[in-house]
């Protein structure tokens, strides 16, 4: 089994928003720029649920935990690394030395 990270583009809707203001020079073009950034979200999420569809047959070959800025999937090794080649998400480097 092996653990990748879902990386989404987005934070916190009005931290996101704002930097798209920052970053653009009208609203009319922020808002343009956040739907952009939200469905870039909306194409990885539907390229997840695309390779996951093909690949297991029940939710129990998976575990996907969530909590606030973190998205994770417990899979097999080559679901994993389809996931990855794909660019839907990056596998998870553990610290695994103990601390002097």
């Amino acid at each position: 089994m092996k653990t990748v990270q879902i990386c989404l583009p987005y934070f916190k809707q009005g931290c996101d928003l704002d930097f798209c203001i920052g970053n653009t020079d009208s609203y009319v073009e922020a808002l343009y720029e956040h739907a952009a950034m939200l469905l870039s979200a909306i194409e990885k999420l539907n390229g997840i649920h695309e390779v996951l569809c093909n690949s297991i047959k029940s939710d129990d070959e998976i575990n996907i935990q969530a909590d606030t800025h973190w998205i994770s999937i417990d899979c097999e090794d080559e679901l994993a690394q389809t996931l990855v080649d794909k660019g839907l998400a990056e596998f998870i480097e553990f610290d695994d030395e103990e601390d002097a």
